[in-house]
């Protein structure tokens, strides 16, 4: 999968993320996450990336990903979860509490903001097979061609994490895929 801007050239121009994000991954996350983090950071940034729901905002460590990189581009996050685990300050950072099969908020707040189509999707929330299969159906469609979807965790084989089950078993056919194996994997899904 090349990281290519949205008129199909490579992009190689390097943006680095801030001291204080780094130290933020360095402080909150666990194993290989800062170097996985800077991929997706790169990824919206190269890109352009403007308009990113995530499924999922936990310690809210994606989401301050996600919100230093739309500064650069200029874009939004829509983020939901049923906990709020704290204050997301960046004004692009739009915070849902709501179960992610409650659709109707989350596109209310989408079309508000007009972040229809999605270029980047991000699902790490309720972990159970059939959850996960309801986020790619409910919200794959709205993610443009050439938009990415971020699957979380679909390297832990784990009685309580049903991700690695969905990422190997689902018909991901219309999807170029790729797995990142580090910090429980991540899957990346660019749709064609």
């Amino acid at each position: 999968m090349k990281i290519m801007n949205h008129e199909g050239q490579r992009d190689t121009t390097h943006k680095e993320p801030s001291k204080e994000l780094k130290e933020f991954l360095i402080n909150e996350g666990e194993g290989n996450i800062v170097g996985l983090m800077d991929i997706v950071y790169q990824m919206v940034v190269h890109e352009n990336f403007k308009n990113i729901l995530e499924l999922g905002t936990g310690r809210g460590v994606s989401t301050r990903v996600f919100g230093e990189a739309t500064r650069i581009t200029a874009g939004n996050i829509v983020t939901v979860d049923l906990i709020d685990y704290g204050n997301f300050t960046p004004t692009n950072v739009h915070f849902i509490k709501c179960n992610t099969n409650d659709t109707k908020p989350i596109i209310n707040k989408l079309k508000e903001l007009n972040m229809l189509p999605l270029d980047c999707l991000l699902i790490d929330a309720d972990h159970t097979k059939h959850a996960i299969i309801q986020d790619i159906e409910n919200w794959g469609n709205l993610v443009k061609k050439g938009g990415i979807i971020f699957m979380h965790d679909v390297c832990l084989i784990d009685n309580e994490c049903e991700a690695y089950i969905v990422w190997n078993e689902y018909d991901f056919s219309e999807y170029e895929k790729l797995t990142l194996p580090w910090s429980n994997g991540l899957g990346l899904l660019r749709k064609q």
